[in-house]
């Protein structure tokens, strides 16, 4: 294949959607003329459009793919800048919008080969609704190996080896948890102690002893014990025999008069 030749690919059409009536946005688009496989090739688009209006990019723009030509894809519109509008100077009717598409090329020719970048589709929300497409014009840029404005390149050897540590994330979860209940255990302990050393209060003294038992310690202190009543010697009493003949008389007396 001829190193000027460009690279076809699969053929990808843009369709244009401009409603009847409706002024046409401008649209251009460039693109570096060199560039080398693999790095970004930056598409800049400007449209002047009407003012209130919104440009951005379709949603499968990331998938615009031919041959070797492909959107780098980031899950932004393949890491385009979002849009950057200003007013027209001069013209309130007007404003532009910029964006970027970049582009990459796979490339594995080793010679400088010619790609064409495909046409973007750039949709514009009108202000009172509704929506309008148009696209830009195919771009076509040179691309180089990394290694075509080296001279006499070669096989370079390998760098030294360095040593490689693997990090066992159990073992230093476990090591972390261990020292974390290691000092909450001496925190622990240091409170314990110093609860244990600090200076105990002096109990309360005992309640008074109420009245009612003071008086009832007098009163048994002042009555005489079962023991001591129990003791004391009983007094006796003997009658005499003149009295008792005496009262026994007048009995005999009654009982003969009866």
């Amino acid at each position: 294949m001829d190193a000027g030749a460009p690279e076809t690919g699969v053929e990808v059409g843009c369709v244009e959607s401009v409603p009847a009536g409706v002024e046409r946005p401008t649209v251009a688009a460039k693109a570096p003329v060199h560039a080398r496989a693999g790095d970004l090739v930056p598409l800049e688009i400007v449209v002047r459009h009407g003012a209130g209006e919104t440009v951005t990019l379709p949603g499968d723009l990331p998938r615009l793919v031919v041959g070797e030509v492909r959107v780098a894809d980031d899950g932004t519109f393949g890491k385009g800048a979002p849009p950057k509008s200003a007013p027209v100077p001069g013209d309130p009717a007007h404003a532009t919008t910029a964006l970027s598409v970049p582009f990459v090329v796979l490339s594995t020719s080793t010679p400088r080969k010619t790609f064409t970048l495909p046409a973007v589709r750039v949709v514009v929300l009108r202000r009172g609704g509704g929506e309008l497409a148009v696209c830009t014009a195919p771009q076509e840029v040179s691309i180089d190996q990394p290694i075509a404005e080296t001279p006499d390149p070669h096989v370079r050897e390998n760098p030294p080896t360095r040593p490689q540590v693997t990090r066992d994330e159990r073992m230093l979860t476990l090591a972390t948890w261990a020292l974390v209940a290691l000092l909450v255990g001496v925190a622990a302990a240091l409170f314990v102690v110093w609860l244990r050393s600090r200076p105990k209060p002096e109990p309360p003294p005992p309640p008074p002893e109420p009245s009612w038992k003071k008086a009832l310690a007098i009163i048994a202190a002042r009555a005489p014990t079962s023991s001591a009543a129990s003791s004391r010697p009983r007094p006796t009493t003997t009658a005499s025999p003149t009295r008792s003949a005496s009262t026994s008389a007048p009995r005999s007396r009654s009982t003969g008069s009866r």
